[in-house]
């Protein structure tokens, strides 16, 4: 695949997650309430999150062609302005940070990152594959109903964070692909 496809395909898989029912559900908002003996909760649902995540894994995973990290070199093979890298370098290095920063969760006395608790619910749970380790840690943070509650709510934020930096770098991208007249 040479970038010009590849890139193309980063706008088309974008705009997919854009209009997902996913991504409108979660425009609307998200909320959890726990009552007495009820857990009632607002926002997208378990079917919307999983057919959202077979496309939202293709930004982030390390083989894939339209992998985030991986942009900057097909904005340059297409020469792309110094601009339009300098603003993908910069949404980069901020995924980078965000990826790494602390999410709200907790497990075993260690505050979990952004990465791991997006790992952890993909490999340890969603995906069709799981990972014995991932899916250890998931079950632990998901055994009482309160805990999954939270915890699902916690990774649909992380989702809705990557979701805006994939929008940025959607519009980015079409604005280069333009500029080369390809």
């Amino acid at each position: 695949m040479h970038s010009k496809e590849i890139l193309e395909l980063f706008i088309i898989k974008a705009d997919k997650l854009l209009a997902s029912s996913f991504s409108k559900e979660m425009q609307k908002g998200q909320r959890v309430e726990v009552g007495k003996e009820v857990i009632d909760y607002v926002g997208p649902t378990e079917e919307e999150l999983d057919a959202f995540l077979l496309t939202h894994r293709l930004f982030f995973q390390r083989n894939e062609p339209i992998r985030v990290n991986n942009l900057h070199t097909h904005y340059e093979i297409l020469g792309a302005g110094e601009s339009e890298v300098s603003q993908l370098k910069e949404i980069q290095k901020w995924i980078f940070t965000y990826w790494h920063s602390d999410s709200p969760l907790v497990y075993g006395g260690s505050r979990i990152n952004n990465w791991e608790f997006y790992q952890v619910f993909l490999y340890g749970d969603l995906a069709h594959k799981n990972n014995y380790d991932n899916r250890k840690k998931f079950k632990d943070w998901t055994r009482t109903t309160i805990s999954k509650e939270e915890s699902y709510f916690d990774f649909r934020q992380i989702l809705g964070v990557t979701l805006m930096v994939i929008a940025q770098l959607k519009y980015l991208t079409e604005s280069v692909l333009l500029q080369q007249n390809i």
